[in-house]
């Protein structure tokens, strides 16, 4: 594959082609699968950039809602982390579904036992692209880089 049909195929995925898409690369992504395999999700380049401009506001050192802190260490403190609001870790690698803060993203907290309201609060919610970013992410292992 290219460079070049890397790129259109990362700008697809994180566009939203997401889960059950083919593209005409012959393969970037496996029909039906969760995790896209020419489309790397970077936590440092497509994750971060999330957090820090919809959830830090938040979420900073005294003053964090729902005792998370996520400045200066938002990988630190989500990943592989218990959440305070359910028996799901905050981010488990992996596993979108078994995630607490993908839940919340998505509005499904209350069936993994959760509670509270969608994130990011009192903002908008983040769009389809973004939310896929989030999943496929962890669905890749919520790696560090």
């Amino acid at each position: 594959m290219t460079k070049r049909r890397q790129k259109v195929t990362r700008r697809q995925v994180l566009a939203g082609a997401g889960a059950g898409a083919a593209t005409a690369s012959g393969g970037a992504l496996k029909l039906g699968s969760s995790v896209a395999h020419a489309a790397d999700v970077s936590f440092g380049t497509d994750i971060l950039p999330l957090i820090n401009r919809q959830c830090v506001i938040c979420h900073m050192p005294g003053g964090e809602q729902g005792d998370l802190g996520l400045y200066p260490d938002a990988f630190g403190a989500l990943v592989g982390v218990p959440s305070g609001q359910s028996p799901l870790l905050l981010i488990e690698p992996g596993s979108a579904e078994r995630s607490y803060l993908y839940r919340k993203l998505v509005r499904t907290q209350d069936a993994a036992g959760g509670s509270g309201v969608r994130m990011p609060f009192q903002r908008d919610p983040l769009d389809a692209a973004q939310i896929e970013s989030f999943r496929l992410w962890i669905e890749q292992g919520a790696k560090r880089k």
